[in-house]
């Protein structure tokens, strides 16, 4: 029998499949909507590899789904619920970036502030980046969670302070200089937590729950600190090399602070991204939050000021962000037309769903949004030659960011990087849909010299451009 039957009856043996947290809501949607939904949810627990799986849907500022699956700590038997505390990771650099704005809006910080100048003991590259590239990713500070410090990942259990944090990328060349290209940086949220406690001179969960959770009424969103005895806090889990599920390591918030600190329930994880869009917030925050920021060269970047992803469901404009850390993944997203809000959590960090899936999914459960209709039409191999090629994307400049284009014959296919290649089907026009991603679109269009331009969509993480490379 293999690992992964084994770890699925072993899962069903605890329940795991079936169990459900005693919070149930289902008001507001139709009851062939919720049971839908619901279906969605066991079905991605019970094939996704995952221990727990928690979401929260908001309509107009009402919950009209919340409910838990699964386990919050496999080893005590305790069934998740929807006040469980998930880590949220990358999800806190939106609270990060809301509390720079209202520095911003304060008159205490400017946008176009350097680096070097509010913060001048910082030894490390990207000194003359400004806040709006540390808040866009487009600094060129190396990421010390990513291939830059191996050490982060060796020992994600030692307690660091901030300075030492810092030493993990400070030593370590820019990746390019600021503003050229963009590449996921939490470097440059770490450091804008650091701008946030020198300007307001106090730590900088005080000042989050100063300027937003307390504001805001969420309770239930809390820096991840290790030894703190925290109510309700979820265990978080991974698979060993055997298929077998795992603790995860229990890291501390100061390895992540700024950058992805904290824990919340999902329903103040729905509420939260609800009320970043409400007239709680200034129309000077939602102008600063979600002003589409430029490349050097004039390419826009899908990656708006606020942290959050810009997209479009088929017409329904989206703004998202999701977030991973050990143990830990969740998903947020927000339909400002729509008024609906999703928040998904799970306690597994290597599970085989896709949270920004599942979001999608559920979205178009409750808006009713048919599937996109996608052709297949026949590609002539005159067309195909005239599309084919190496594409280099001007956002990236890092491994990966070339894009392979060839004809096998009936489709052309499509590969980032070393990535297998996938077809493309074909719907005219120079527009390609790729063939394991209906919402994602691959479009040629002409450049300036005469020579095709490859416009890479996916939703929900925006576009990403680039013209043929150079030979």
């Amino acid at each position: 029998m293999t690992p992964a039957k084994l770890l699925t009856m072993a899962l069903a043996l605890l329940g795991v499949g079936a169990s459900l947290g005693p919070a149930t809501v289902h008001a507001g949607l139709p009851s062939a909507t919720g049971d839908e939904i619901e279906r969605l949810m066991q079905d991605s627990l019970a094939t996704g590899r995952l221990v727990s799986l928690t979401a929260e849907i908001r309509r107009d500022g009402q919950v009209v789904f919340s409910k838990s699956y699964g386990f919050a700590d496999l080893e005590q038997d305790v069934k998740a619920t929807p006040d469980g505390l998930y880590a949220i990771g990358s999800i806190t650099k939106s609270m990060t970036a809301y509390c720079i704005f209202k520095l911003v809006t304060e008159g205490k910080l400017k946008l176009s502030d350097r680096l070097s100048d509010l913060l001048p003991d910082y030894p490390g590259p990207g000194g003359h980046a400004t806040v709006l590239q540390l808040l866009t990713h487009t600094s060129g500070i190396p990421d010390y969670a990513g291939d830059s410090a191996p050490d982060l990942y060796g020992d994600p259990t030692r307690l660091r302070s901030e300075k030492e944090v810092v030493a993990l990328f400070a030593h370590h060349p820019a990746v390019f200089n600021p503003g050229d290209h963009w590449q996921y940086s939490n470097s440059g949220y770490f450091l804008l937590g650091l701008i946030v406690e020198k300007v307001t001179g106090r730590s900088y969960d005080d000042v989050v729950h100063d300027m937003l959770l307390t504001p805001f009424g969420l309770t239930h969103i809390l820096m991840g600190y290790r030894m703190p005895l925290m109510k309700n806090r979820v265990r978080g889990y991974t698979h060993g090399q055997d298929g077998h599920v795992q603790n995860a390591p229990v890291y501390d918030a100061t390895s992540a602070l700024a950058a992805g600190g904290y824990q919340a329930s999902v329903g103040d994880l729905a509420r939260y991204i609800e009320m970043l869009f409400s007239d709680k917030v200034s129309p000077a925050i939602h102008t600063l939050m979600l002003n589409q920021a430029t490349l050097n060269d004039g390419t826009p970047i899908s990656y708006r000021p606020g942290a959050l992803e810009a997209s479009n469901l088929q017409g329904h404009r989206t703004f998202s962000h999701g977030g991973g850390i050990w143990g830990f993944h969740a998903y947020v997203s927000y339909m400002p037309e729509d008024k609906l809000a999703i928040g998904l959590m799970t306690n597994t960090d290597d599970g085989s769903v896709s949270l920004s899936d599942l979001n999608r999914q559920i979205a178009r459960i409750v808006l009713n949004i048919s599937r996109p209709t996608v052709r297949d039409y026949s590609l002539s191999r005159r067309e195909a030659d005239s599309y084919a090629g190496k594409y280099c994307l001007r956002e990236l400049l890092m491994s990966g960011s070339e894009v392979t284009v060839a004809y096998d014959g009936k489709h052309l296919t499509f590969a980032r990087g070393s990535a297998e290649p996938k077809p493309l089907r074909n719907q005219r026009g120079g527009r390609f849909i790729p063939v394991d991603a209906e919402d994602a679109e691959v479009r040629f269009y002409t450049a300036k010299l005469g020579a095709p331009d490859i416009q890479w969509t996916m939703s929900p993480s925006g576009s990403l451009s680039g013209p043929r490379c150079p030979k």
